[in-house]
């Protein structure tokens, strides 16, 4: 998607009740009779990978990437011609019984977050990130560095960076948290290296 101009984004209605198959198998016994799921029921731990099995033909199209329930468009041309094509080759793919969200259709977009000149952090979570005040307990510090692991992929050296305050939050408890100068050092050069412009885009 990288390096592309035009994006759109498809949610497929209820993704898991499109799949009408293999009902005899869902049986269940009850005091008040037997019944069966008509479509895959949420919370089944295979109902994710059959559920991307039964929509593979939407990744037919090259320009399209299917996550679990969303189908994204993307185009590398500028006119937006090219990309409304490859949104009308997704939809005839979508005849075959898929059923689109109709009020969750942002028909063309133009993304900042992944684009023509790659990918960059989320302007929003470089701005929470920059402002964090130094974390006071074991808790609030892993709260902190949950965040940080989001976007490591944009920090290089994150591991070596992030190690001694990984360190601090052992045992993960409330209690107050003792900062020596080198920890206060850290923290403040993890922030730096993952705010900067050359860490929010690759």
């Amino acid at each position: 998607m990288s390096g592309s101009i035009w994006y759109s984004c498809f949610d497929l209605l209820s993704g898991y009740y499109q799949i009408l198959k293999d009902v005899s198998i869902t049986a269940f016994q009850t005091p008040h009779g037997m019944f069966d799921y008509l479509a895959v029921p949420m919370g089944f731990s295979n109902a994710p990978a059959t559920f991307n099995r039964s929509k593979q033909y939407l990744k037919i199209c090259v320009t399209s990437l299917q996550l679990i329930d969303d189908v994204y468009v993307f185009t590398k041309h500028a006119d937006v011609e090219s990309h409304l094509a490859a949104v009308r080759k997704v939809f005839e793919l979508c005849k075959a019984k898929v059923v689109l969200e109709t009020r969750e259709v942002p028909i063309v977009l133009r993304r900042d977050f992944v684009g023509r000149n790659g990918v960059r952090i989320d302007p929003d979570k470089v701005s929470v990130i920059r402002n964090w005040l130094r974390p006071q307990t074991a808790k609030e510090l892993q709260s902190f560095l949950c965040t940080t692991v989001y976007v490591q992929r944009f920090c290089k050296g994150y591991s070596e960076l992030s190690a001694p305050l990984f360190n601090l939050i052992v045992p993960k408890d409330k209690r107050s948290l003792t900062w020596s100068p080198e920890s206060c050092k850290t923290f403040e050069q993890l922030k730096e290296a993952l705010t900067s412009a050359s860490a929010t885009r690759f």
